[in-house]
């Protein structure tokens, strides 16, 4: 069962050595842009700076309410930059259980848009993303005291059979489930759609398959997951 992956290193130190090795690739595709790795490098450290001032500080939970975006990517790898936690939620949830995940991971921050999310919510503070002004140029990276066995996110079960749970995975597990596997092998060449809804699990593996291994993330719409036609045209789109 033993593999010989990356067990001590952080998430984030594993993205950043795929800025220098594939710096000028395609890290993200969406119908309205695409982004270089290095691009994408830059925004999430300008992000990053923006929530170091917030307070955000190692060890802090951050509740992420949005769409599968460019701004998400930004959001969550800008949080591990400073050593926080993202938590995912689907903000099309009803306010009470959103309430209940705040009140339970105890977090002080919700990342949303303002059409997205109820700005009556009682976390401390809610950053509206798309209402920011970000234009700070900040290439150098974040110093990150921490240990590979600290959480990169907390993922909350449905409930179904009870109050839901927060799980928490580590940037150890999240390695082993995409470097060096001996299910797929993901090169710099290759493209990973993500279709997943950002509270389910699935969408990590889609994600950081992705980005830690230097291919291009394609991100699909909810119109185009639940159109065949749609998901199919777009599939062959971008192959």
């Amino acid at each position: 069962t033993y593999k010989n992956f990356p067990k001590d290193s952080l998430v984030t130190t594993l993205f950043e050595e795929q800025v220098l090795l594939n710096k000028n690739n395609i890290a993200l595709i969406s119908d309205n842009c695409k982004i270089t790795y290095k691009d994408l490098n830059q925004k999430a450290n300008v992000f990053a700076d923006f929530l170091l001032k917030k307070g955000v500080n190692p060890g802090e939970k951050v509740i992420v309410g949005l769409d599968r975006s460019y701004d998400y990517i930004v959001a969550i790898i800008a949080i591990l930059k400073v050593g926080g936690i993202y938590i995912p939620i689907n903000h099309n949830l009803p306010s009470e259980r959103i309430e209940l995940i705040i009140k339970d991971s105890q977090s002080k921050i919700l990342i949303s848009k303002s059409t997205l999310i109820n700005s009556q919510l009682s976390v401390e503070h809610i950053v509206l993303y798309d209402t920011l002004s970000l234009k700070e140029d900040i290439s150098n990276n974040f110093n990150k005291q921490q240990s590979s066995l600290d959480p990169v996110y907390i993922i909350y079960t449905s409930g179904s059979t009870g109050v839901p749970k927060g799980v928490s995975v580590s940037h150890r597990a999240v390695n082993r489930t995409i470097r060096n596997t001996n299910y797929i092998n993901i090169t710099s060449q290759d493209r990973i759609s993500l279709v997943c809804d950002l509270s389910f699990d699935v969408s990590m593996f889609e994600i950081w398959g992705a980005l830690l291994n230097g291919a291009a993330l394609v991100i699909f719409t909810k119109d185009e997951i639940i159109d065949y036609y749609k998901l199919s045209s777009k599939l062959a789109k971008y192959r």
